[in-house]
């Protein structure tokens, strides 16, 4: 994150049970109409992996009207569906209506609570992050298929989400991938990244990839009008050298016409580099 304080935002850590890592909600200080969540990548920090997206009340009336949830997550440690589970689970409890006190900063209130419910949900995820999402996308349409409410009231909130992702994992990492992820990662090394679940999980052609990515389609082609959550908006990095790119069939038409950013570097805003907030706004770089 850049430095300073977010004039138009008061962070409020999350401390989760079971010890798992703490999230953070950068809470609006006027009313928010919806909520955004960020879900890091492999080896991503909760806050920092997004670089000034905290800042972003000072670029935009969007922005300002909107509550930021940054996910964290042990990227080395989990399994990929566990991880999802755990998110489905927790966004529970901040969507569709936050809490009176999660907006309470210390001693002091960050804003008045409304008892609105928000009006949107934006889920944005990068590299593993964004595969994590659409599993838990995915879990969320089989509960709701299961539960029978697909022919009556009942859906759930979090099938309203629009997605958005930055160079996602969806199709595994590269053969030469633990080598791009070493170069971006130098503070990990070759025995961490054998050894982490998600790595293993994500190889190129592996049984999750393939089931996920099946599945997903096939409820998006039967159910499109209640699931179009589950198609994604993604960009990419230029060059990408760490995961495959390739998106899903049933995804919105890839961005792809970017100024150069690497695998680490396309989800961060900065000067001269506005591409990821207009991304998240609204699908689109430009």
């Amino acid at each position: 994150m850049a430095d300073g304080d977010p004039v138009h935002h008061s962070p409020i850590e999350i401390t989760n049970p079971g010890g798992r890592t703490r999230w953070t909600l950068y809470a609006s200080r006027t009313d928010a109409v919806r909520l955004v969540v960020f879900v890091h990548g492999f080896a991503g920090k909760t806050v920092k992996t997004w670089n000034e997206f905290a800042l972003s009340g000072d670029i935009s009336d969007w922005w300002r009207e909107s509550d930021m949830l940054f996910v964290g997550y042990e990227s080395l440690k989990e399994r990929p569906a566990e991880t999802a589970a755990w998110i489905r689970y927790r966004l529970g409890d901040f969507y569709p209506t936050l809490p009176d006190e999660m907006l309470q900063a210390g001693d002091a209130r960050v804003r008045e609570p409304s008892g609105r419910p928000y009006q949107e949900l934006f889920l944005v995820g990068h590299s593993l992050g964004g595969f994590v999402l659409r599993l838990v996308l995915l879990q969320q349409a089989r509960a709701w298929l299961q539960s029978g409410a697909a022919t009556g009231p009942g859906r759930a909130p979090l099938l309203d989400a629009s997605l958005r992702l930055f160079s996602p994992a969806s199709a595994g990492f590269q053969p030469a991938g633990m080598l791009a992820i070493l170069r971006c990662l130098l503070s990990f090394g070759m025995v961490a990244l054998e050894g982490a679940p998600a790595f293993t999980a994500l190889k190129r052609d592996s049984e999750l990839l393939r089931r996920t990515r099946d599945e997903t389609e096939a409820l998006v082609r039967s159910h499109g009008a209640e699931l179009g959550s589950l198609c994604a908006h993604i960009l990419w990095a230029r060059p990408e050298k760490v995961v495959e790119r390739d998106g899903y069939q049933t995804d919105f038409e890839a961005e792809s016409l970017l100024p150069r950013r690497d695998h680490s570097e396309v989800c961060k805003p900065s000067t001269g580099y506005e591409h990821p907030r207009r991304f998240v706004e609204t699908g689109r770089h430009q």
